[in-house]
């Protein structure tokens, strides 16, 4: 040890001093926030002391309902289609048409169609040009 640098020893020094600090600033004593912060929690004073609301999840979904839900649509969905097919609807309109007097159903015609011709007359576009165009 006798070759050890003066630096050395003073290092070594400074850590025994740090240590010996150390070991007196545990002898002193915690703050109390500190030793506050340490007790143990009596819950039951404090739920007394505040009001605390809780938020209970009690009806949880999961992906499994949802996708029996979506299977449950889709088959109900398909059982309507089932209930009433093509042939039915024709009959139905047929029954309807033949139950309407020829007189009104001539004039509901005629409001359709003159609907019809309006609203396409309405979206068209004419261009008349007194110049002929020659290729």
């Amino acid at each position: 040890m006798s070759k050890n640098n003066p630096n050395t020893e003073e290092i070594l020094d400074a850590i025994k001093n740090m240590m010996s600090e150390s070991s007196a600033k545990q002898d002193q004593e915690l703050p109390k926030d500190v030793v506050e912060l340490t007790n143990p929690i009596n819950e039951e004073t404090n739920l007394k002391n505040e009001k605390m609301d809780i938020l209970e999840l009690t009806n949880l979904l999961s992906d499994e309902d949802n996708i029996v839900k979506e299977e449950q649509k889709y088959t109900q969905k398909q059982n309507t289609e089932n209930l009433i097919n093509d042939d039915q609807i024709k009959k139905a309109v047929e029954t309807a048409i033949k139950s309407i007097p020829s007189s009104r159903l001539d004039e509901i015609i005629n409001e359709q169609l003159t609907k019809i011709i309006q609203e396409r007359l309405k979206s068209s576009k004419i261009i008349i040009s007194s110049v002929d165009k020659k290729n």
